[in-house]
């Protein structure tokens, strides 16, 4: 590696894993202090075991996963902070697949603060042309929402993340950026959208814990796994017989 593709990663790498501490911090003070509802617990729970679910992308550093049907409705729900911890969850599960035990922690750390600045900015979004979220005084609010506001969320939150993780690979391989997050990572805008409206559909009911809501958005889940897997899979398929790449030296970060 050059040192202008060590210097820019380990820029990239500092600024992300601090701006991401920072809005976990922030989160979790606010989640302790109000006492998290039992609605917000389960999600988060869910979506850690969502994070274990991933799909490796080949020649990027990044996973397609399946929890952002649960990030979206915790974001929905209860705000782009409380969503923003729940995205952690789903960062740090996804980071215990990490081969390399040694860099599991540097793992962990990128695609945590990841995550969590994905949800939150794109929480920021939605709430910009919503207005509060839908959980008001441990009863949800009976506010509908709009396609507009929920485009706004799907299109930031993809944006950031998969910029983000599209970055440091690009850092990593000495690749160009675009290239990089075009080939490997623009697919994955039709999970995100879906995702999206999966879940503002069912946030319309009045209990967002029922059987019935989180069976449909297990359902919607497993859709997104299923599309992921079918393009990941002949993308594998066209790199078997290649020569094996060195091991990556940029955390593995997560794109859906």
């Amino acid at each position: 590696m050059t040192r202008t593709h060590n210097t820019g990663f380990k820029m990239l790498f500092g600024a992300v894993v601090t701006a991401g501490m920072a809005v976990l911090s922030i989160g979790g003070y606010r989640l302790i202090d109000h006492q998290p509802p039992f609605a917000w617990l389960v999600l988060s729970l869910l979506t850690a075991a969502a994070g274990s679910l991933s799909l490796k992308i080949p020649g990027v550093n990044g996973r397609a996963s399946i929890g952002d049907a649960l990030i979206a409705s915790s974001v929905f729900l209860f705000g782009p902070l409380a969503g923003a911890v729940t995205a952690a969850f789903e960062g740090v599960a996804g980071s215990l697949r990490c081969r390399t035990s040694s860099r599991r922690l540097q793992f962990m750390l990128f695609n945590t603060a990841t995550m969590a600045l994905s949800a939150y900015v794109a929480g920021n979004v939605f709430f910009a042309a919503h207005g509060q979220p839908l959980f008001s005084e441990e009863q949800p609010a009976p506010v509908p929402l709009l396609p507009g506001p929920l485009v706004a969320f799907a299109a930031a939150y993809f944006l950031v993340n998969t910029w983000i993780v599209a970055a440091a690979s690009a850092l990593d391989r000495s690749a160009g950026f675009f290239q990089t997050w075009r080939d490997g990572f623009l697919w994955t805008c039709v999970n995100y959208l879906a995702a999206t409206f999966v879940s503002g559909i069912l946030m319309q009911s009045g209990d967002p814990v029922t059987l019935s809501v989180l069976g449909t958005l297990a359902a919607g889940c497993a859709a997104v796994y299923v599309s992921a897997r079918a393009h990941v899979r002949p993308l594998n398929n066209a790199s078997r017989g290649e020569q094996a790449e060195p091991a990556a030296a940029a955390p593995a970060g997560r794109a859906a």
